[in-house]
């Protein structure tokens, strides 16, 4: 986040006159202490904050009669893993344990970094009528979209998908709206890395949980609506976590009426290759209404549009969606 450079000049000078008496009477450099902590709450309020994010939207349509499963976000991460890795592992004994080159590592990144928020996420409808999803890629990520897209080549057309490992040549993959692959070519010229930017909301809104939401609180799942408090603390976490700081309150008490919640819990599991089983991913779906959200919330809300909200948003949980009517969808 950043502000801009005029009004933290005069914030550092308001700061200075206020804590002169504590400069005189210690030192300077616990003067300069007192600053930075002033000016790091001050940016975390979300005065005069730009959102600073970096990103690539990559859609992948595949023309067969077949079709994803449920929720299929998991099968395709699963399939993705191993074409990444052919596609950029130079280690010649092909393992991730002790590698030379790990910190620089794709792979690794996505696949093997522990207890880490990772910069990507795909995107898949929870019962697609075609067979098509998203990968969104975040910041450095972005930047190394040609391994990317070499990738989703990959495990479509050599690695394939599903139990019975079935392979596809007739697809499309465009990043950003601009058709880069096709009929086995790639075209690059015209892509453009985006930048993230938000649309107001106007006073009332639904905010869709359209895949489940898994959000822990006091170290357990939530099976019931969440509060919008918990809902921003995860996007401006995740958030944090993809611009490289640390974690850090949310910094500002929301301001916000939520005229209704419609949510259920919906119950998914997926199997677990490397561990052999199968594993629980349910969470929280349907809709909330709001009303008179504060500027800065709403802004948030719209970057978790784009990056997610909750647990395991690689795989596709937590996709959030903003309708400004209490209309379904």
């Amino acid at each position: 986040m950043k502000a801009a450079p005029c009004n933290m000049v005069i914030f550092l000078s308001i700061q200075k006159n206020r804590y002169f008496n504590e400069y005189k009477k210690k030192d300077f450099f616990y003067f300069l202490r007192i600053i930075f902590y002033n000016s790091h709450n001050y940016l975390f309020q979300g005065i005069c904050v730009e959102i600073d994010l970096n990103y690539h939207r990559l859609d992948i349509i595949v023309e067969t009669s077949d079709s994803l499963p449920t929720h299929g976000g998991s099968m395709i991460r699963g399939a993705f893993g191993p074409a990444l890795k052919r596609t950029v592992c130079v280690n010649p004994a092909f393992e991730c344990k002790g590698c030379f080159e790990s910190s620089e590592c794709l792979f690794f990144d996505f696949y093997e970094k522990q207890n880490s928020y990772h910069s990507y996420r795909f995107d898949v409808d929870l019962s697609p009528n075609r067979f098509e999803f998203s990968l969104y890629i975040f910041n450095n990520s972005a930047s190394k979209l040609p391994y990317i897209l070499a990738a989703l080549e990959m495990m479509l057309t050599k690695i394939g998908l599903s139990a019975g490992r079935k392979r596809y040549d007739d697809f499309t993959i465009d990043c950003d709206g601009i058709r880069v692959y096709e009929k086995g070519r790639f075209y690059l010229d015209f892509i453009k890395l985006q930048k993230f930017s938000h649309t107001p909301l106007s006073d009332t809104f639904t905010l869709q949980f359209l895949t489940p939401l898994r959000m822990k609180d006091r170290n357990e799942f939530l099976k019931s609506a969440p509060s919008l408090e918990q809902i921003l603390h995860s996007i401006h976490l995740r958030y944090e976590a993809l611009s490289g700081r640390g974690r850090s309150p949310l910094g500002y008490e929301p301001s916000y009426h939520q005229t209704f919640a419609r949510t259920r819990f919906l119950d998914l599991g997926r199997y677990s290759r490397r561990q052999e089983t199968k594993l629980k991913i349910g969470g929280i779906v349907g809709e909330m209404g709001y009303s008179g959200v504060d500027e800065r919330s709403c802004k948030l809300l719209r970057l978790g549009e784009l990056i997610g909200v909750g647990k395991q948003t690689v795989f596709g949980m937590g996709k959030i969606a903003l309708k400004e009517s209490y209309e379904s969808i």
